[in-house]
């Protein structure tokens, strides 16, 4: 019986400390995988657009997550596919990739950019980072003009 008590008074001297003071729950995380990015007018055509989750495991209630594009000097519909994406996440969910449209043209229009901005409804839920800046880089080139003589022109006479 002796061994008993000392064994439950050893066990709550070591669980003591846990019961008086528990560990807080890791915050869950969520941030864009790229913060900047730059992406050849025409090579590939679609950019892969992901966040990624820390802290997220089966007791993490689903989080709702939401991703939009927003133009700068680039325009959506002109220069790439407009995203405004809201999603829910599973159990174990560590990311959630989507696919965006680069569009090209043949306007000669130096790099571009836009911004892709992260956000999240859920309470609690840390978004970093949340935005992220991507630059079309233009494969378009001015033409070149004709350095040969204008036919129309006829010599003087003397």
């Amino acid at each position: 019986m002796m061994k008993k008590k000392l064994f439950a008074e050893a066990l709550l001297l070591v669980l003591l400390p846990f019961l008086l003071n528990p560990v807080a729950e890791a915050q869950v995380t969520v941030g864009l995988q790229f913060g900047a990015a730059s992406i050849i007018e025409n090579v590939p055509n679609s950019v892969l657009v992901c966040y990624i989750f820390s802290n997220f495991d089966a007791t993490t209630p689903p989080i709702d997550t939401r991703i939009i594009t927003v133009d700068g000097t680039a325009q959506a519909g002109v220069d790439f596919t407009a995203l405004n994406l809201t999603r829910t996440t599973s159990n174990f969910q560590n990311s959630v990739c989507q696919f965006l449209t680069i569009i090209n043209d043949a306007e000669v229009e130096g790099t571009e950019n836009f911004t892709i901005v992260l956000t999240s409804s859920t309470p609690g839920v840390i978004v970093d980072p949340d935005t992220a800046v991507y630059n079309i880089l233009d494969d378009d080139m001015a033409p070149i003009p004709s350095s040969s003589p204008s036919s129309s022109l006829s010599p003087s006479p003397t």
